[in-house]
């Protein structure tokens, strides 16, 4: 475990007083290694299923594909953290859900279990038990989730097809490159191809009722790393693995350069040697092609194309290697702009931290969760391995602000004219923890972040050696204020006060396939929360061959040659499961709106809108003023158009949608006795903070059935241990139209006042691509804001106090220091600070001389 640093220590709330005594809020770890492992074996022994130490699964096996952790029921999970139990009070039971894959079940399906307690598995002091969670075959075989397996099952089934069109990939890169290996009686002529050269790559997609169909496209490995997926190849089909038994399986629909489907992989072939095929090719196997466009590393030699290349080039070489690559020319031009060299000959700016970390941590060894604290804020933080970023029991100043902020999904939906255009991905479907890897040191964090481990796996195949680090705390300075305001210079005394920007940054950051996911939560001063998710990484590309791929062109954007990069969006979800002065707490909007005196009176009066009577409670002279039905009569002469705020408590649960012509908060207001100074009533409120897309999707679309949370900016509901996530991707990956969890059902109707209530947030962008997202993307994204809405009596950060430190960086002993300036120069800049200070200092008194003459203009007027 991690302890704190800088002298600093935990709150005893956080750090569990007795010494040697775990963390309270331990209770929300992931599973570790350990765990995974344990549970995975004792349920394979207890249902008798397949459990091998190595190897893969066969789909027609009956095997424990994943384990998670379950969450602890709130109540129970409060009244351990709060201590209401007593001091003979237990931990909470901690239980695992177990996902089984039954190909041999008839029918084959999908079962889940509920399996603990925990520690019993661990100990092994008794048996599990092992609570089924759906009815048998209420969740059929064709939507079981991903794993490293399903890998293995679709490389074998492309592989001999991939070789009966291996002529393809060779003329589609100008190289003697081909992807499979031969079965039967082809395997004796000794020409094989392997892997090497080419990913398959699956992608989710719709399929017909009672299939699993399966979009393959293929991926040059013309460039060392993932530049494979910059280098497409004109050829998509799709798999149908419908069957648990792999002899069943079959591909179709095959595509190539935008012609076809043909059927089997025998018709492409025959077309393409009956001369119906028009050609796609481009020289990506050539080794003279320059590379390094797609390079991610700044003045690396352009890349070598990997052995095996021809001698002979693709018919578009010698125009390409003529035109040259602005991508690659850039480091010949590297000091165009003048001084580029002595520009990166130095360090970028950096943060420090005068008097060293003011960050508290306590994380377990394993790398399943820790506890943290930073001036008035605490909680705890783990990645998930399926949804990533989750923190619980934030506390402002002691009180808990929120119980749950988690991340719940990633989502991306392309288009596009060919086999590759018309599919989705769900990132939990793959794994956003599963995918955080360690963070650079002074990239993704500042060099002095303090560095968590990681476990963050969720089956037996994917459990690490070891935790990463992972996650990272830091405080960030924004170079600006908090707040500030500066006494005019006409008066005495003239000063800014201020406050400067500071927060604490929770970070992670996940590569899931080609794009690369940062998902930060900023505590500020003010007590409130920031959250975003930042998307960069590589995008998603198709072949381009001008006049032939012609029907491409609406769907994206050529970035470069024989590459258009698909339009798409990336959506993010988070469950906000805020509980101000407990758990008892009422739903309130407060929307900006524009009419007349008389709607915006009788708006103030409505006492059907607010709930509860609070009408009645309203002064004698607001009610009076709401009485009004005409504007008055001091604004007769202007135009009778106003605006005004528009007061509603739904009363039920709701889906919300940002309306830029009508801006409104929504608000989580406390009991109707928890008021503050001024009688309001103290409350948290979610807002959107940056440019946010939504859903466009229309509804009813068969993706929104699953993705039903994406529909809202912000889902009010009830909350419900039965309902732990908005969605269930694992499961949903295939066929989101007959969803195993949907936010749709979770809408019914409820009551919103005086209960515990959850807000389900959702943000993001559409990207339409642009040349200068190649290589890779730079860094774009969105997120929300939870504040304090007449929570306090004022602003909370009016009174941080800032500790002084005047001393000065002192240079590194090995940085480079700076060329001596000569005399002249010196002079030159003594000579402009001087006539600098000269012109300040004139200009002072000329503001003080005018102030002071129009000060006794205004005295003699006054008397």
């Amino acid at each position: 475990s991690g302890g704190g640093s800088g002298g600093l220590f935990l709150p005893e709330a956080v750090a569990g007083g007795a010494p040697g005594q775990l963390p309270p809020s331990f209770i929300f770890n992931e599973l570790s290694r350990k765990e995974i492992l344990k549970i995975s074996s004792v349920v394979s022994a207890q249902l008798k299923l397949w459990n091998l130490p190595s190897g893969y699964p066969d789909p027609k096996h009956n095997f424990v594909a994943q384990v998670e952790i379950l969450p602890i029921p709130k109540a129970e999970a409060l009244s351990w953290l709060d201590g209401s139990g007593g001091k003979e009070a237990k931990q909470p039971p901690r239980y695992a859900r177990a996902t089984v894959l039954r190909g041999g079940a008839n029918p084959p399906d999908v079962q889940e279990y509920r399996v603990g307690p925990l520690a019993d598995i661990v100990l092994g002091q008794r048996p599990p038990v092992l609570d089924a969670l759906w009815k048998d075959g209420a969740v059929p075989w064709v939507k079981h989730p991903f794993g490293h397996w399903s890998m293995d099952w679709i490389r074998r089934a492309v592989s001999p097809v991939g070789y009966q069109l291996r002529q393809l990939f060779r003329n589609s890169t100008g190289s003697t490159w081909c992807y499979g290996e031969p079965v039967g009686r082809a395997a004796s002529k000794g020409d094989t191809c392997g892997f090497q050269k080419f990913a398959a790559i699956p992608f989710q997609g719709y399929s017909p009722p009672g299939k699993r169909w399966t979009h393959i496209k293929f991926l040059t490995r013309a460039a060392p790393g993932d530049t494979a997926h910059l280098f497409p190849l004109p050829l998509t089909m799709q798999l149908d693995e419908s069957s648990p038994n792999l002899a069943d399986w079959k591909l179709q629909n095959f595509e190539y350069c935008g012609q076809g489907p043909y059927a089997t992989a025998g018709e492409l072939v025959a077309a393409w040697e009956g001369g119906e095929v028009e050609p796609c090719t481009a020289d990506w196997g050539s080794p003279a092609l320059d590379l390094s466009w797609a390079a991610t590393q700044p003045g690396t030699p352009p890349p070598q194309a990997p052995s095996g290349a021809p001698g002979a080039q693709g018919p578009d070489s010698s125009r390409e290697k003529a035109a040259g690559s602005q991508h690659g020319s850039a480091d010949r031009d590297r000091d165009s702009g003048g001084g580029r060299a002595a520009f990166e000959a130095r360090a970028s700016a950096r943060s420090y931290m005068p008097h060293g970390s003011r960050i508290s941590s306590q994380a377990d060894s394993e790398g399943t969760g820790a506890v943290f604290a930073w001036g008035d804020w605490s909680g705890h933080a783990k990645v998930a391995g399926s949804t990533g970023l989750s923190l619980h029991d934030l506390r402002f100043r002691g009180e808990r602000i929120i119980y749950e902020l988690a991340l719940q999904e990633l989502q991306v939906t392309y288009n596009g004219f060919g086999g590759g255009g018309q599919i989705f991905i769900m990132d939990s479907y793959i794994g956003i923890g599963l995918t955080s890897e360690v963070l650079k040191v002074g990239a993704d964090c500042p060099i002095d972040a303090t560095y968590l481990p990681v476990h963050a796996a969720f089956s037996q195949w994917n459990v690490r050696p070891g935790p990463v680090q992972a996650l990272c705390l830091f405080e960030e300075d924004a170079g600006m204020t908090e707040w500030r305001h500066s006494t005019p210079l006409s008066r005495e005394n003239a000063r800014v006060d201020s406050v400067r920007r500071v927060a604490l940054v929770i970070r992670t950051a996940a590569t899931v396939g080609n794009y690369d996911y940062i998902t930060d939560v900023r505590l500020r001063l003010d007590g409130s929360v920031d959250v975003s998710v930042t998307a960069g990484g590589y995008m998603s590309t198709v072949f381009w061959n001008g006049p032939v791929t012609d029907e491409e062109a609406p769907f994206g954007t050529v970035v470069h040659h024989h590459l258009l990069a698909q339009l798409h969006d990336h959506l993010a979800g988070f469950k906000v499961d805020i509980d101000v002065l407990g758990t008892r707490n009422t739903f309130q909007t407060q929307t900006v709106r524009v009419g007349t005196y008389e709607e915006a009176l009788a708006a103030a009066v409505a006492p059907e809108t607010l709930r509860g009577g609070t009408a009645g409670k309203l002064p004698e002279r607001q009610r009076r003023r709401a009485r009004a039905t005409q504007r008055p009569q001091w604004h007769q002469a202007g135009p009778n158009i106003v605006k005004f705020v528009d007061t509603q408590r739904p009363g039920v649960e709701a889906g919300l949608r940002l309306n830029s012509s009508a801006p409104a908060v929504w608000q989580f207001l406390a009991g109707e006795d928890d008021l503050n100074e001024f009688g309001q009533r103290r409350g948290y409120a979610v807002s959107m903070s940056g440019g946010t897309t939504q859903q466009l999707l229309p509804e009813g679309h068969p993706l929104l059935g699953a993705a039903a949370w994406s529909k809202y900016h912000c889902a009010v509901t009830r909350h419900k241990d039965g309902e732990p996530q908005a969605s269930a991707t694992r499961l949903d990956g295939y066929h989101p139209e007959t969803p195993a969890v949907s936010l749709d059902t979770f809408l019914d109707g409820e009551g919103t006042d005086n209960t515990d209530l959850v807000a389900w947030v959702s943000f993001g962008l559409q990207h339409l691509p642009r040349s200068e997202d190649i290589p890779v993307v730079t860094n774009m994204g969105a997120g929300f804001t939870v504040k304090p809405w007449n929570y306090f009596d004022g602003l909370p950060s009016r009174d941080v106090k800032e500790a002084s430190h005047d001393r000065q960086c002192a240079p590194r002993p090995d940085a480079t220091a700076p060329a001596a300036a000569s005399s002249a120069q010196v002079a030159a800049a003594a000579g402009r600070r001087m006539l600098q200070n000269i012109a300040s200092n004139l200009r002072n008194k000329l503001h003080r001389a005018l102030n002071a003459a129009s000060d006794t203009i205004r005295h003699k007027r006054r008397y």
